[in-house]
Formats: structure tokens, sequence, C-alpha cells
């Protein structure tokens, strides 16, 4: 309460050295995230400043972004199948479980 949100979002992007990225077409659909946010995030992970790892949480069109393609990590996989969603999956636990694995392997 009191604080520029924008100001804090952009501040806490700028420092982070993991962002994770929770896609859905509401995120796709935002402009303060996909346009703004979404931005710094993606120059510093170009910079080699921090990793970003897209999740892909509901069905959307995430695959005709180049920049999300071009990650190097997208979750979560199943088998060969990459960035299927969470909502998609028979047992979304195991969406999630496999998600905590990959991070873990990360840090």
């Amino acid at each position: 309460a009191g604080s520029d949100v924008d100001a804090t979002v952009v501040e806490k992007l700028e420092n982070a050295d993991f962002v994770l990225l929770l896609i859905s077409a509401d995120f796709l659909a935002s402009d303060s995230i996909y346009k703004r946010e979404w931005k710094i995030a993606l120059q510093k992970s170009q910079e080699n400043n921090s990793s970003v790892i897209p999740i892909i949480t509901r069905p959307c069109n995430w695959e005709q972004l180049s920049e999300l393609k071009q990650m190097p990590l997208i979750l979560p996989r199943q088998g060969i199948e990459v960035g299927k969603p969470i909502a998609s999956w028979e047992t979304p636990e195991d969406a999630f479980s496999m998600i905590v694995k990959e991070l873990q392997e990360l840090l």
C-alpha cells in the first residue's frame, strides 16, 4: 500500500536471478505484463543476467511468439512434448512435480 506497483515490479525483475513466467492467454493479453515486464525479463536473459523460465499454465498460442519458442527451457515437459499446459495434464499434480524437479536441478 502506498508504493508504486510498476516501479516495484521493475525493480524486482531487474534484481532477479530467476524469472518464472506463468504463461496463459491472460498473460499474453496483458499490456503491462507482456509488453513491459516480459521485455525487461527477456533483455536480462539475453544479457545472461538471469534465467527466464516460461511455465505454460493454460492452453494459449504461446508457440506463435518466437521469443518464447527460443527459450532454452519451457515447462512443463511430458516426454518429448514441451510446454504442455498444466491444465491439460490428466493429473496436474504430476506437472507440478515435474516442474519442481526441473527447477531444483537448475538451482
